[in-house]
């Protein structure tokens, strides 16, 4: 069994995971759907809510079909205490390395396309519902690591 890990520079927003959690309705049976709360045939509920967070792969193709340069999101999971909690990134991709022994230089863009990032993923943010006041301040150069 082996693992490997790779390094991932992102500029751009920093999102927490919890304001995109998405309500959606499920079937919990195949018979056909009545006007009740439990199926009259065997007895399961007719609907389940069940909170989810989005997929990142969608959310990646929705902000770059909304920005002028090439988009990207990432999300990253870690424990605070005993709760697992997620955290995204909205921007594109600065750098990314699978090599242990280099450091690849990281490409630093111009200060109008950091301003286009930020203004373009900003206001795509806002149109999403999920952007704070607060999170001027988490715009930055982020710097993540992927295991896999």
């Amino acid at each position: 069994m082996s693992c490997s890990a790779w390094a991932l520079t992102m500029i751009g927003y920093m999102i927490p995971g919890d304001r995109l959690i998405e309500e959606n309705k499920y079937r919990c049976c195949n018979h056909p759907e009545k006007d009740t709360k439990f199926c009259p045939e065997c007895g399961k509920p007719m609907w389940k809510t069940i909170k989810e967070l989005p997929d990142v792969e969608n959310l990646a193709r929705e902000l770059d079909a909304a920005c002028s340069f090439t988009a990207d999101v990432n999300s990253r999971d870690h424990y605070e205490g005993n709760m697992l909690v997620t955290t995204f990134y909205f921007g594109f991709e600065a750098c990314e390395s699978s090599h242990y022994d280099a450091a690849p230089m990281l490409s630093i863009p111009s200060l109008e396309e950091i301003e286009k990032c930020k203004s373009e993923v900003c206001s795509w943010l806002k149109a999403q519902g999920v952007f704070e006041d607060a999170d001027f301040d988490k715009f930055g150069i982020w710097t993540l690591t992927i295991h896999g």
